[in-house]
């Protein structure tokens, strides 16, 4: 295992951040502004449940285009020595977020995986 101190990042990590560095937490608010500076959904329609419907933050969708297009260019560089260690340190990261060991974390695609997971732990019978 090695050491958070030790570890040193892609040099890809750096260079998408440098890109997409929006500090999109400073612009968080509710509403109209948030919508049309965060969000690429058409602002003459009003969704009431954008969200169930996937709509992604503008900058988060960048930055993963720009990581699909890195990927493309060397993909066996990628998968092979980049994708693991990126992968650890977002666990890392999250944990020193959450204030938790990064054994406690596992990487899901996406919500409806995890609460799936979840709900399979349970042993349901029907008793009558």
């Amino acid at each position: 295992r090695q050491s958070a101190d030790s570890y040193v990042l892609p040099e890809i990590y750096e260079n998408i951040i440098a890109q997409t560095d929006e500090k999109t937490h400073e612009l968080l608010s509710f509403g109209k502004p948030v919508k049309k500076s965060l969000f690429l959904i058409d602002n003459g329609w009003s969704f009431v449940n954008h969200g169930a419907f996937g709509a992604t933050l503008a900058p988060i969708l960048k930055e993963s285009n720009l990581w699909r297009q890195y990927c493309e260019i060397q993909p066996l560089r990628f998968f092979d020595r980049e994708l693991f260690p990126l992968i650890s340190y977002s666990i890392r990261e999250m944990a020193n977020y959450l204030k938790c060991p990064p054994s406690e974390l596992y990487p899901l695609p996406n919500v409806t995986a995890g609460l799936n997971s979840v709900a399979q732990s349970f042993s349901l019978s029907l008793n009558r």
